[in-house]
C-alpha cells in the first residue's frame, strides 16, 4: 500500500465519528422490549379473543325448580326444558336464528324492533328481525320449534331449528293484514285473522275473517267471519287440548264453536271488562272456559280476575274460587301448571291500566305505554310466584306450552353485553391497530 492512501485511509478513518457500544446496547435493547411487548399484547388479544369468546355465555349447568318446593325431588335436577328465571338484554352483535339457529325456545319477548328467543334448556339468545309483538302478534309454538309473526300483507313463520324461514298470504282474498292469532295445540297450524278496511267506513265496515291454516303448504278452512270487531290479538281465540273446539271473542260475545258437529254456543259477557283469557283459556280438561275480569272496586289496586265458566251455559262455576292478581296494567292466560292446577299468566306493567273495552278490537295496551313484563302463577291463596322476573325494556313475551305446563324455572343468565362475535371482532380491530402502530414506528426509525 502506497504511503499516500494509507495517509488517507487514516484520514476517512479519523474522521468518522465514533460509536458509543454502551449506549447502542441500550438502544438495541430497548427496541428488542418493545417488540416483545407488542408481540405479547398481540398473542394476549388473540387469546382473549378466542377464549373469551367461547367463555361468554358458559355458565354453571342450570338447576331446575318446581312448583312443588324445595322438597320436592324435582327441586335441584339437571338442566332440561325450563323458564329462565330473568331476562335480559340480547348482546351487541348477538347472532341471530337465520344464521345461528337455537333449536326449541322456552319463551320469546321483545326488545326495541326485535324479536329474541331464549333456548328451552339453557339460555342460548338469538335475534329475529321482526317488531312485533310476543303473545299478541308473534307467537311461540307449543312445542317451542317455530316463531309466526306478522309482516307487511303475509305471516312469516321461522323454524328455529333449520333457521329458515316462510311466507304465508293471507286467506281471505284481498285481506289488508293477516296476524296469527293462535297455534294450534300439536303445533301443526295456526288459527289466523285476515283483516279487510272499508273502502268507505261511512256506507261499510271492517271485514274480519278467522281461518284455520295448516302447515306447511297453507291450505285452510274458515272458522268465523264478521264485520264487527274481533278481540284484540292475544285475546282472540283459544283452542281446547284437542283442537277440536274453538272459543274466539267478538263484541261483548264468546262463541264456543266445534267444527266437527257444526255446534255453536254464544255466551253473552256481563261488562266490557270481561274478555276470553288468552291462549289457555280452556283448562286442561277442556271442561271449563276462563275468562279475565277488571275488577274497578278499587281501581288504584289495578285488580284483575281469572273466572272459570261453563261453555255450554257461560255460568260461572264457583264465584268464590276465583284467581287474583293486582299491580298490573293487564294480565293475559298462558296454559295451566300440570303439578298445581293453578295459571300461568304473563303481567303487564304500563302507564297506564286497562279499564274496560277489552273484546271490542283495538289494542289492549299501546306497545310504547309498555314499561316491562313478566310470568307468574297464580294460586286461590298467597302470593303469585314468580317464574320471570320482569325486566326493564322488554315489552311483550310468549312462552311454549311444554314450559308453561311443566311450570319449572331455572337460574336465568342473560349474555353478558359483548357477544363472542363481538369480542372477536374487537380483539381483531385492537390488533390491527397495535399493529399497524407497530410498523409506523419501525417505519420511523428506518427514517431517522
Amino acid at each position: 500500500m502506497t504511503t499516500p492512501l494509507h495517509i488517507a485511509i487514516h484520514a476517512t478513518a479519523d474522521e468518522a465519528p465514533a460509536y458509543d457500544v454502551l449506549e447502542g446496547a441500550i438502544v438495541l435493547g430497548r427496541r428488542r422490549r418493545r417488540r416483545a411487548a407488542i408481540g405479547a399484547a398481540a398473542a394476549v388479544l388473540v387469546i382473549v379473543s378466542l377464549v373469551g369468546g367461547a367463555a361468554v355465555g358458559l355458565v354453571d349447568a342450570p338447576r331446575v325448580t318446581s312448583s312443588g318446593g324445595p322438597d320436592d325431588p324435582a327441586a335441584v335436577r339437571p338442566a332440561r326444558p325450563s323458564l329462565p328465571d330473568r331476562i335480559g338484554s340480547p348482546a351487541l352483535f348477538n347472532a341471530g336464528v337465520i344464521g345461528s339457529p337455537p333449536g326449541p325456545a322456552s319463551l320469546i319477548f321483545r326488545e326495541h324492533d326485535n324479536i329474541v328467543t331464549v333456548g328451552a334448556a339453557s339460555d342460548v339468545y338469538r335475534m329475529i328481525d321482526s317488531s312485533a309483538d310476543p303473545g299478541r302478534t308473534a307467537l311461540l309454538s307449543p312445542d317451542g320449534t317455530q316463531v309466526a309473526y306478522r309482516g307487511d300483507h303475509r305471516i312469516t313463520i321461522v323454524n328455529l331449528g333449520t333457521g329458515k324461514s316462510r311466507n304465508y298470504l293471507p286467506p281471505a282474498a284481498r285481506a289488508d293484514l293477516v296476524t296469527p292469532m293462535l297455534w294450534l295445540s300439536d303445533s301443526s297450524g295456526l288459527v289466523v285473522l285476515s283483516t279487510t278496511y272499508a273502502k268507505d267506513p261511512t256506507t261499510e265496515g271492517r271485514a274480519e275473517q278467522l281461518d284455520v291454516m295448516f302447515l306447511p303448504d297453507g291450505g285452510s278452512w274458515q272458522l268465523a267471519a264478521a264485520t264487527w270487531p274481533i278481540g284484540p290479538a292475544g285475546f282472540t281465540v283459544a283452542v281446547n287440548p284437542g283442537s277440536t273446539r274453538y272459543a274466539y271473542q267478538y263484541a261483548n260475545f264468546i262463541t264456543v264453536s266445534e267444527p266437527s258437529s257444526g255446534a255453536k254456543v254464544v255466551l253473552t259477557m256481563p261488562d266490557g271488562r270481561t274478555a276470553l283469557a288468552g291462549k289457555g283459556a280452556w283448562t286442561p280438561d277442556g271442561r271449563s272456559l276462563a275468562v279475565i275480569h277488571r275488577d274497578l272496586t278499587d281501581p288504584s289496586q289495578r285488580r284483575w280476575e281469572i273466572r272459570l265458566l261453563d261453555p255450554a251455559t257461560g255460568t260461572e262455576r264457583d264465584p268464590s274460587a276465583r284467581y287474583s292478581m293486582t299491580g298490573m296494567s293487564l294480565i293475559r292466560l298462558l296454559g295451566w301448571d300440570a303439578r298445581t292446577g293453578n295459571p300461568i299468566v304473563v303481567g303487564y306493567e304500563a302507564a297506564g291500566a286497562v279499564d274496560d273495552e277489552l273484546g271490542y278490537g283495538g289494542p289492549v295496551l299501546l306497545v310504547d305505554t309498555v314499561n316491562r313484563v313478566g310470568v307468574y302463577e297464580l294460586s286461590r291463596s298467597g302470593a303469585p310466584r314468580t317464574l320471570v322476573q320482569p325486566a326493564a325494556g322488554v315489552t311483550g313475551i310468549d312462552v311454549a306450552d311444554f314450559v308453561v305446563t311443566a311450570a319449572e324455572t331455572r337460574p336465568g343468565h342473560p349474555p353478558a353485553w359483548l357477544s363472542p362475535v363481538g369480542i372477536a371482532a374487537l380483539g381483531l380491530a385492537v390488533l390491527l391497530i397495535v399493529g399497524m402502530a407497530a410498523w409506523w414506528l419501525r417505519r420511523r426509525r428506518r427514517l431517522r
